[in-house]
């Protein structure tokens, strides 16, 4: 009698645990969003907000090229490299990140490999693709500079307005801590990088 007992017990847990049925463990909870395709006109605003895609960009301190990317984001792309090179060789990752092709390439891999939903809006999207570029794909949730925030959201604007018309602007925030909003103007986006 007590082993049947221990076993309806045991099989009920499992079912319970395996289905989720349970608060115990609410990071076995799996949250689906829809991705989106990363675009040209998102790779374009990326590119505008972080450097003003400025196409000769080299490296300067940790940074190289258009997209601004680091070692470690170049390593987590897939340490994507120009033909006929190695990505043991040491100067493959400033040759690659300073190269507008291979950058965007490695831009396209890193943010494919740690898509997510950042903005909790149930949404894989561009807004979410502008803040795994510029925080990383482990920080994505926290707070974008002022700077970036207003560049991006001015250029995804320009080029992805609703059907309804309404601008997107991402919210930002003040030295104080006060939650701002801007429109600036950029001057058209012109990204012409082969993929």
């Amino acid at each position: 009698m007590a082993v049947r007992l221990f076993s309806a017990t045991l099989v009920c847990f499992t079912t319970l645990y395996f289905c989720g049925l349970n608060d115990a463990h609410p990071q076995t909870t799996l949250t689906l969003s829809t991705k989106k395709q990363i675009t040209e006109s998102c790779l374009g605003c990326i590119c505008e907000a972080i450097s003003s895609c400025d196409l000769n960009q080299t490296c300067s301190g940790d940074v190289c090229g258009p997209f601004r990317i680091t070692w470690a984001y170049w390593s987590d792309s897939g340490s994507p490299v120009l033909q006929g090179e190695s990505p043991q060789d040491q100067l493959a990752y400033p040759r690659c990140t300073n190269d507008p092709t291979c950058a965007k390439k490695a831009t396209i891999n890193y943010l494919t490999r740690f898509a997510q939903d950042c903005n909790g809006d149930g949404i894989i999207d561009c807004l979410d693709y502008a803040s795994i570029h510029k925080l990383g794909g482990y920080g994505c949730s926290g707070p974008l500079d002022n700077e970036y925030k207003t560049k991006f959201s001015s250029c995804f604007n320009k080029n992805n307005l609703p059907n309804n018309g309404q601008a997107y602007v991402l919210p930002s925030v003040d030295e104080k801590g006060l939650q701002i909003t801007t429109t600036e103007e950029i001057h058209e986006l012109d990204l012409r990088i082969p993929i």
